[in-house]
């Protein structure tokens, strides 16, 4: 099962993430704007819109695969270039679309296992993660201004303007945050989003969240305690708060929010299994091969993905 849904990612990727991925290429597209793609079946022509943090998770799946090869590769001492070739190109993809939270994830992921490897130096560690995380971040930086810059070219602006028009603009870095915020509090959420609102830190928090922090703060202030151990229903946090235009954006919230405790004691149950049982899986997932490897990965970005996206709840 877990090799057919490998396969089935991998189809997603070849067939929906890459070719709209050179699309934007060849045709300068933004890759943060919605547009319609059309895919060319056998009997039909299926139309979508394609969304960048999706294909960006597609990658990260991906990344994780060829990753673990690299790790596998280095650990025996056998031959591993051509799975660090393959984890730039992947990585290169993943800072394209600039989706924050799994540019994070891939950086802590890459500099805690390079750091692991006992039989290398020092100073090879730093060449992988220069290679796999800073020569992508750096790709994507350039080819974003040249973007940038043609705009803004065309609105015949000097070139200090340019710079720190690139600079306010790069979604990845985003160092103004009064402006991008005030987009995170549409239709009165401000009002309700007190800790957000009142102090710096949850605010830049919340900001590079995508407003997720302010969306938690609403549901959470909306539970009351007769809620608490049956919850509101399935889906009412889309219904409540469609008005603040935002979503729960985290499966324990969700979960809460929705069918409460009773809802969210299973997997309560199964965390403190997990940390019950913690060296016991840590044992297991030292001596684990490829496969048991791979998979141990895979579930751990799930499970830190599903603290900024509720889809998993229904997983």
């Amino acid at each position: 099962f877990f090799k057919i849904s490998l396969i089935f990612i991998f189809l997603v990727f070849i067939i929906i993430v890459f070719p709209d991925f050179v699309n934007k290429i060849i045709y300068k597209i933004h890759v943060r704007e919605i547009n319609f793609v059309t895919l060319n079946l056998f009997f039909f022509d299926y139309k979508y819109i394609q969304n960048s943090n999706g294909s960006a998770r597609i990658v990260v799946l991906l990344f994780i695969f060829f990753f673990t090869k690299f790790i596998f590769k280095i650990k025996k001492n056998k031959k591993y270039k051509k799975y660090l070739i393959l984890n730039i190109l992947f990585s290169i993809i993943i800072f394209y679309y600039q989706s924050r939270l799994s540019i994070i994830f891939i950086a802590i992921y890459v500099l805690l296992w390079i750091l692991t490897f006992s039989n290398k130096s020092f100073f090879l560690k730093i060449i992988f993660f220069v290679s796999i995380i800073i020569v992508p971040f750096l790709i994507q930086n350039l080819y974003n201004s040249n973007l940038d810059k043609k705009e803004i070219k065309d609105l015949d602006k000097k070139k200090i303007i340019e710079n720190l028009y690139i600079l306010k603009n790069n979604r990845v870095l985003n160092l103004e945050f009064t402006g991008t915020g005030n987009l995170y509090h549409a239709s009165g959420s401000s009002i309700i989003c007190r800790t957000v609102t009142n102090h710096k830190i949850f605010k830049i928090l919340d900001v590079y969240s995508s407003g997720r922090i302010c969306g938690w703060e609403i549901l959470l202030r909306d539970l009351d305690k007769k809620d608490i151990i049956f919850g509101k229903g399935f889906f009412y946090d889309q219904k409540y708060l469609k008005q603040y235009q935002k979503i729960s954006s985290n499966s324990y919230v969700n979960i809460i929010y929705n069918s409460g405790l009773f809802g969210f004691f299973p997997l309560l149950f199964f965390f403190i299994i997990i940390i019950s049982k913690y060296h016991v899986i840590y044992n297991l997932y030292k001596k684990s091969d490829y496969d048991d490897f791979l998979l141990f990965n895979l579930m751990l970005f799930l499970l830190i993905r599903s603290f900024f996206e509720d889809t998993f709840a229904f997983v």
